[in-house]
């Protein structure tokens, strides 16, 4: 059941990533180099491309793609797009066909597929609190781009990291500081839950 449920993600995963870039390559304002740079762009498809990564080695039984650290890391992520998405962007679009498909897969199904993964069959053994902090450095990382980014082209993944649309750099950072609070608590629930097996 495992197999044929990672193999069954594995495949969702990489289809909605694969319509996603398709997406964002068939817009005419976009060039070729600059639709894949804005691809990576988005912490949602930044966080799906990393699980996609390790439910595609665990099938090839690669060691690393088991390793507590890592997944834990990526279900925090995972979450969070999820949580995020349907607490703050969900209303803002309105999309239809494949867009609304693909939307559907990257911000609901496929962070509850990782979830049940890691619930039912994830090794969780060995960590600690300190996991949770350390999990930190890839939002904050991706933040400190898309700032810097944003301020050379004038152009934000979402709107809560956009100065103009958040209300100037002061709520951006209240913004950012929010975000990180929710990535380090669900970092330490992803650690307790471990605890409480």
């Amino acid at each position: 059941m495992k197999l044929a449920f990672r193999a069954l993600y594995t495949i969702i995963a990489w289809s909605a990533l694969a319509a996603q870039l398709w997406l964002i390559l068939d817009n005419p304002e976009n060039t070729t180099l600059g639709g894949i740079i804005r691809f990576f762009s988005f912490f949602t498809l930044l966080s799906n491309s990393l699980a996609a990564v390790v439910m595609t080695a665990s099938l090839t039984r690669a060691k690393w793609s088991h390793i507590p650290a890592i997944r834990g890391g990526i279900v925090v992520y995972i979450a969070l797009v999820s949580t995020v998405y349907h607490a703050v962007l969900a209303q803002l679009l309105d999309l239809s066909g494949l867009a609304m498909m693909v939307d559907i897969a990257l911000h609901t199904v496929l962070p509850a597929m990782f979830i049940l993964d890691w619930a039912l069959f994830s090794d969780k053994i060995g960590l600690k609190p300190r996991h949770a902090v350390i999990w930190l450095w890839f939002p904050v990382l991706y933040c400190t781009y898309s700032l810097l980014r944003g301020a050379a082209i004038g152009w934000y993944p979402y709107p809560f990291l956009d100065p103009v649309s958040a209300g100037g750099y002061g709520a951006v950072a209240v913004n950012i500081a929010v975000l990180v609070a929710m990535f380090l608590l669900a970092g330490l629930l992803v650690v307790w839950q471990r605890r409480t097996r």
